[in-house]
């Protein structure tokens, strides 16, 4: 599990987004073991998960994971990213299913 969360995360902390060659990355629990129920669930997103499930982790550098507090319970996995250039081609080359909307006027600037 940890090499698939590493992988999506493409070596990379996805706070600040150092590589790992740079500073070591650990495998974050994005709502806290600490804030578990007795039967080892927690919430996220509105749905009731197992603490390890694959859902309820993140890469994050050592320097972040630290810096982030037990009651935080922030998603930092980017998503819902601006891209440009050809990216989507490339997402998809690599095997992977890109969700694309194209933005206009206002829709783009409140994004930007």
């Amino acid at each position: 599990m940890r090499y698939e969360v590493l992988k999506e995360a493409g070596g990379k902390c996805q706070l600040c987004g150092i590589a790992a060659e740079v500073r070591p990355i650990d495998i974050d629990h994005i709502v806290p073991r600490s804030k578990a129920d007795k039967h080892g669930k927690v919430r996220l997103n509105g749905q009731l998960i197992e603490v390890n499930d694959r859902e309820n982790l993140q890469a994050l550098c050592f320097a972040c994971n630290r810096a982030k507090r037990a009651s935080d319970d922030t998603d930092f996995r980017r998503r819902g990213k601006l891209v440009r250039d050809q990216i989507p081609q490339i997402i998809e080359a690599s095997g992977r299913v890109p969700i694309i909307s194209e933005l206009k006027k206002q829709a783009l600037l409140a994004a930007l």
